[in-house]
């Protein structure tokens, strides 16, 4: 459909600690070139899922071939997690999950937590290799609104329960190697938050993991982390959304390089096989419908 195999160049920046700056180049490949507000990659069983919210679908691509591998009018979907016996689809416009099947068949919606409430607008999603899902409910995306973003835990069974509230604009969200932590995305407060995942797969000890400094010159205004993902170092990789860039920081919460790209809304990222390639879901705009970006590949993307 769209893919292109195109290759295109992208500037690395190496902010290391105790040396000066420099610059190397990495190569990229788009694999798609007209994707529609991509987001939220997943790489599974072979084959690399997306998220196209402005045409209310999940893509699937496997080598060169891509297909619509499921559509629900008014979904404006974000992110999509496997479950045993199919996928968790987070639908941010309609503010739904979606239950579907390996065939691309919605099974079921779940539009309340287990106190009957509303589940806001689902964003981002992480499987936690339970049978269950973490996903963001982020709130508004204005700088003024109050920190309404949530964080809810839906089990293998049952209605999703919350487990984190008072986020400015709960963004991504992953799960750490040990599985021991979850990380999300303070996008509007510019930061990274870190919880203890205890019994029962509840959040406890909050903390402040990372803080963004300034964006780029040419940043949004309302530029913040967004995507998250873990390379097999432990490097934690920050999709940092309206600054095209992506922002490594190594295990001791340094940040250890910046990847810049072209497109400036750069929304998500997942590893792919062996943990050596980087896809990438890139929106080039925000503001022109309906929001036309690409998919990349980037490999070895710290080499």
């Amino acid at each position: 459909m769209w893919a292109t195999g195109r290759s295109v160049t992208v500037c690395v920046v190496f902010a290391l600690i105790g040396a000066a700056p420099h610059t190397a180049q990495a190569e990229t490949v788009t694999l798609v070139s007209e994707a529609f507000y991509p987001e939220g990659p997943l790489w599974h069983e072979g084959m690399l899922y997306y998220a196209e919210m402005t045409r209310d679908r999940i893509v699937v691509r496997k080598g060169t071939n891509v297909r619509t591998f499921w559509r629900r009018k008014g979904c404006g979907p974000t992110s999509i997690a496997p479950i045993p016996g199919g996928y968790v689809v987070a639908c941010h416009i309609e503010r739904v999950l979606a239950r579907v099947d390996t065939k691309g068949k919605t099974i079921g919606i779940v539009t309340k937590d287990a106190r009957g409430r509303t589940i806001g607008n689902p964003n981002d999603s992480i499987a936690d290799g339970n049978g269950g899902v973490y996903f963001t409910s982020s709130g508004l995306f204005i700088a003024s609104a109050p920190a309404t973003g949530r964080v809810f835990y839906l089990p293998p069974s049952g209605p999703p329960r919350e487990v984190a509230d008072n986020i400015h604009y709960s963004n991504g969200v992953v799960l750490s190697p040990n599985r021991r932590h979850l990380y999300v995305s303070a996008h509007i407060g510019r930061r990274v938050l870190r919880f203890e995942i205890g019994p029962n797969r509840r959040l406890s000890r909050r903390r402040v993991h990372v803080r963004l400094k300034a964006g780029a010159a040419h940043s949004d205004r309302l530029a913040g982390p967004d995507g998250l993902a873990f390379d097999r170092l432990g490097n934690l990789f920050i999709a940092e959304y309206g600054a095209g860039r992506i922002l490594v920081f190594a295990a001791d919460r340094r940040l250890h390089r910046i990847i810049t790209l072209k497109n400036r809304y750069v929304t998500n990222l997942e590893f792919g096989p062996k943990g050596k390639t980087l896809y990438v879901t890139a929106p080039a705009s925000n503001s022109v419908w309906p929001y036309k970006g690409a998919v990349l590949r980037i490999d070895d993307p710290l080499r």
